[in-house]
C-alpha cells in the first residue's frame, strides 16, 4: 500500500511517494515484549518524556515521534534500562524498569546509574552520542566487530545465527548477527553477510568518519541489531546522523522492518520526521507537537488516498 508524503517547503508542498510499511505476518506476532503505561521521566531539572503508554511485538518496527531529541532518547535508553522512569510502568521481556513508589525514589535519584536490570542480550543499541559512540577511525566491518565482541566475545553467533538465516528463508524466520575477528586482513563473509541485510556491505572498509548521513543511520542499525537482542533500538534524532533526509528516513524504517520480520525482534526507532512516523506499522507522538504533526499528515493522506 502506497502513502503520499508531503514536505512543508518555503515555496509551497513537496509530494513524496513512499511506501507505508506492512507489520509482520500474523504467524510471526507474539504478544507484546515491551509495554509502557503512563511512564514518565524528570528530574529536579529537567522534565522529559511524559505519561507515554504504548507496547511493541517482536516482527515490526515501531516509532516514537518526537518534536524534541531529548524525550525519544531517553525513553529509548529507558528500554534499555540505562535510564528508570520514575512514575508509571515499563516492562521489557517481563522485566520492570520503572521506579515506582515514593520509598524508591527517595533512596535513590533517577539520575544515578544503576546496574542494568534487563539481562544480557535483551536490548541492543545503536549510536547514542556520550553513551554508545563509535570511533571514527574504524571501518564499517571493525565497528560491527567490535561491538560484537562487547556483546557476545567471538564470531562464533555470527556464523550461526548466518547459518540459521540461510535455512530460514524457506520458513520465513531469520536469524543474524554478531562478529568475527577484527584482526582479519579484510571482512570475513560472515561479517559481509550481516552487513548485507542493512546495504552496509560495500561499505564494509570505509572509514566511519567518512560516511555520509544515510550510511550512518544503516551502520547505527546495523549496531543495534548485532547479537540478536530481543529489542533493538535506534535514534535517527542522535547528532551522528545530523543532516540525514526525510526519504533516508523512510528508507531506514523500511530497512529495519524487514530485518525485524526476519529476525523476529522488536525494532524501536526514535524520530523527529513524520514522514517516517507515517511509514511505520505502529507510532507513538511523545508530545503535543508530534501528536499534532502526525494528526495532520494521516489527514492529508485520506483526502489523497
Amino acid at each position: 500500500m502506497c502513502a503520499l508524503i508531503i514536505a512543508a517547503r518555503a515555496d509551497g508542498y513537496e509530494l513524496l511517494k513512499v511506501y507505508r510499511l506492512q507489520p509482520g505476518r500474523s504467524d510471526a506476532v507474539d504478544d507484546p515484549i515491551i509495554i509502557a503505561h503512563d511512564a514518565s521521566y524528570q528530574t529536579r531539572a529537567y522534565r522529559s518524556f511524559q505519561f507515554v503508554s504504548f507496547s511493541a511485538r517482536p516482527g515490526a518496527v515501531h516509532v516514537l515521534f518526537s518534536s524534541e531529541h531529548g524525550p525519544a532518547r531517553d525513553l529509548l535508553l529507558a528500554v534499555a534500562g540505562r535510564v528508570r522512569p520514575v512514575e508509571g510502568s515499563l516492562s521489557v521481556c517481563g522485566v520492570e524498569l520503572a521506579r515506582t513508589g515514593a520509598s524508591s525514589r527517595r533512596r535513590r535519584p533517577s539520575w544515578i546509574p544503576t546496574r542494568d536490570p534487563l539481562p544480557r542480550g535483551i536490548a541492543g543499541i545503536g549510536v547514542f552520542e556520550r553513551v554508545a559512540e563509535v570511533a571514527g577511525t574504524l571501518t564499517v566491518a571493525e565497528a560491527v566487530q567490535h561491538e560484537a565482541r562487547l556483546r557476545m566475545r567471538g564470531g562464533r553467533a555470527l556464523r550461526a545465527d548466518n547459518a540459521a538465516a540461510d535455512a530460514a528463508n524457506s520458513t520465513g524466520s531469520v536469524a543474524a548477527s554478531a562478529a568475527s575477528d577484527k584482526q582479519d586482513v579484510s571482512p570475513s563473509d560472515d561479517v559481509l553477510s550481516y552487513l548485507a541485510h542493512f546495504g552496509l556491505a560495500t561499505a564494509s572498509e570505509q572509514r566511519v568518519e567518512r560516511l555520509d548521513a544515510q550510511t550512518r543511520a544503516r551502520l547505527s542499525l546495523a549496531l543495534a541489531c548485532v547479537g540478536a537482542p530481543r529489542v533493538a533500538l535506534v535514534d535517527l534524532t542522535d547528532p551522528f546522523v545530523a543532516g540525514l533526509s526525510s526519504a533516508d528516513a523512510v528508507a531506514l524504517a523500511q530497512a529495519a522492518q524487514r530485518y525485524a520480520e526476519m529476525r523476529g525482534i522488536a525494532v524501536l526507532v526514535a524520530t523527529s520526521e513524520v514522514q517516517a512516523a507515517c511509514a511505520a506499522p505502529e507510532t507513538t507522538p511523545l508530545d503535543m507537537a508530534a501528536a499534532e504533526s502526525l494528526d495532520a499528515f494521516r489527514a492529508v493522506e485520506k483526502v489523497m488516498a
